[in-house]
């Protein structure tokens, strides 16, 4: 059977791929092991996938969990899968991915026993038939049948798409450690050079034993980047999978540390895995497993605006009674007006760019206006999580609903857009006139873009169905006034900091040159329409800009030579303010 892992098609192997039936049940096969060992097993799997998730990596788990079978049992399992994946059109198959270890987590946490752990070929052996019947079960609903070459079966990708996607990208899409420190510094570094909430600042501080910003925020992620290869790439390093407990962070692993009980209790932390997203970490021998990294890496900013929020005392501000206003000042303080900012003068770095921003709250006035020349970026940046609720959800009109609610109303998102490129029609947002500067508007380039710092608004069609409402809405309420409007960019603010060496420095690729050769790409790849392998084309034909990115510009990069670190401090001033 087809599924989607990893955002294309990729055959998983079910128990009856691999052993003769029938089935054994799950109590049978992990009778008298304890669940604390199971977790153990499954962190250390996603541990080695949060580093790596290709064929080769996953038959490197493999041959660990047979280790000390009968050499022929190995062969077996691979010739099979060979065999089932020979039925289809180019496709790899996976035994492992986050998801399924997760579904695998929340099993034993719901049937918590005692027990031995792991240390027989036998055990390792039922652990990982079990492993084979969890992943089959999770997929069950996802199931893609052969398709055929009708046009049809290629659009709407949402509808076909969105379903099977929504959970999987929350729990496989890759977070930066790196990127939630500046997020992390330049939010502490707001409230210690703010004199009204600079006592605030403080306070954590003492609360949690720490001398100045970035030691808190750099020594937590130095014990977080164990996990991550960000640093290095090492085919053989042994990617942890358990965090030390280390006394000045003891409150902060603790609140992310899930209790089995209440986990158990709280039937609404069992649906889309929100339990182990707030709580990733799960208390053993006194030290914490990590359930996921990727929950973990994005603890670290989001775990410290909760934390700053409920030790600083802020929380008894009058304007802060609510976390959600708390939530709503650093948007707007924070990430509008420092983050952004930062970020877009480090990309837009070079002589005679002129660079805007809404540092006035101007009604109509864009969060950010650039221009270069005769080419002009346009920037609406929404701070807004994707609801959980929805994740559970699944459907293709919830995800529709809520993407409308956060970017397409007729106040918000792209609507925004379409009113500032209007207004440049007859009017301006710089000191002079395109006629005082002696610009045509017959000459001028707009880039359209809205920005958002929630990972899950990068799923494949999201930023193709935008662009679609961004067309109708031009059609309806503008002239042909300019040269060219480019379609609508939708771009995870967290690209530029993921990839700041990259776009920013003497050797950078311009904003502009990435957008114009994905934007190519794209229309090439919708105009051929290819059909050989629908589902992974629809999904080539719909890609973020992230993922094109990556795929093309990042791959042929010189990983271990770039100065990525260096870049990030430099370009987003991560020293200012500290102590």
């Amino acid at each position: 059977m087809k599924y989607l892992v990893s955002m294309r098609t990729i055959v998983t192997l079910s128990y009856l791929d691999i052993f003769d039936g029938p089935i054994p049940a799950m109590q049978e096969l992990l009778f008298g092991l304890s669940s604390e060992g199971i977790i153990t097993s499954l962190s250390i799997i996603n541990a080695q996938l949060y580093a790596d998730r290709s064929p080769k990596k996953q038959l490197s788990i493999l041959e660990d969990l047979l280790e000390g079978e009968d050499t022929r049992l190995f062969s077996s399992v691979v010739q099979k899968s060979n065999e089932v994946t020979s039925k289809y059109t180019s496709v790899d198959y996976a035994f492992f991915s986050t998801r399924y270890s997760l579904a695998f987590i929340h099993h034993e946490l719901i049937n918590y026993r005692k027990g031995k752990l792991i240390s027989c070929q036998a055990d390792r052996l039922n652990f990982f038939k079990a492993y084979l019947i969890i992943a089959e079960q999770v997929n069950e609903p996802y199931v893609i049948q052969d398709e055929t070459s009708n046009d049809q079966l290629l659009f709407p990708i949402q509808k076909r798409i969105w379903p099977l996607l929504i959970i999987q990208f929350s729990t496989d899409s890759h977070v930066n450690i790196l990127t939630e420190i500046a997020r992390a510094i330049m939010l502490l570094n707001h409230f210690e050079s703010n004199l009204k909430y600079k006592q605030y600042h403080e306070i954590f501080l003492k609360k949690i034993g720490k001398v100045s910003s970035w030691d808190y925020v750099i020594g937590l992620v130095m014990l977080l980047a164990q996990g991550s290869d960000i640093y290095k790439k090492n085919d053989n390093l042994n990617f942890p999978w358990r965090i030390a407990n280390t006394p000045e962070y003891d409150s902060l692993f603790e609140a992310m540390s899930l209790d089995q009980q209440e986990y158990v209790s709280d039937v609404n932390k069992h649906k889309a895995f929100i339990g182990v997203k707030q709580k990733p970490l799960f208390k053993s021998n006194g030290d914490f497993l990590v359930l996921s990294w990727n929950f973990v890496a994005s603890k670290v900013y989001e775990s410290l605006v909760f934390d700053f929020y409920n030790f600083s005392g802020i929380n008894k501000q009058p304007e802060f009674n609510e976390f959600l206003r708390f939530k709503q000042y650093i948007s707007q303080e924070v990430v509008e007006r420092i983050m952004l900012k930062t970020i877009l003068k480090a990309v837009f770095n070079g002589k005679g760019n002129v660079l805007l921003f809404d540092d006035e709250r101007k009604q109509g006035f864009p969060d950010a206006y650039v221009r270069s020349g005769k080419y002009i970026y346009l920037f609406e940046i929404k701070d807004a999580l994707f609801s959980a609720k929805v994740i559970q959800d699944g459907s293709y009109n919830a995800v529709k609903v809520e993407i409308d609610k956060k970017f397409n109303t007729d106040k918000k998102g792209i609507a925004q857009l379409v009113k500032h490129i209007a207004h440049l029609e007859k009017n301006h947002f710089e000191p002079r006139s395109f006629e005082e500067l002696n610009l045509k508007r017959r000459n001028l380039v707009i880039f359209p873009v809205v920005l958002y710092t929630d990972m899950q608004f990068g799923m494949p069609g999201i930023g193709q169905y935008l662009s679609t409402e961004f067309e109708k809405r031009m059609h309806k309420d503008l002239t042909k006034t300019f040269k060219t409007i480019k379609p609508l960019t939708m771009l995870n603010l967290s690209f530029f900091t993921d990839n700041m060496d990259l776009v920013t420095g003497e050797n950078k690729h311009s904003l502009k040159h990435i957008i114009l050769c994905y934007q190519r790409t794209l229309k090439k790849r919708n105009s051929n329409k290819l059909t050989s392998n629908p589902v992974d084309n629809s999904i080539l034909m719909n890609e973020s800009i992230e993922q094109y990115f990556i795929a093309t510009f990042r791959q042929k990069t010189n990983q271990p030579n770039r100065t990525y670190i260096d870049g990030i401090k430099a370009a987003m001033k991560l020293t200012e303010n500290l102590s």
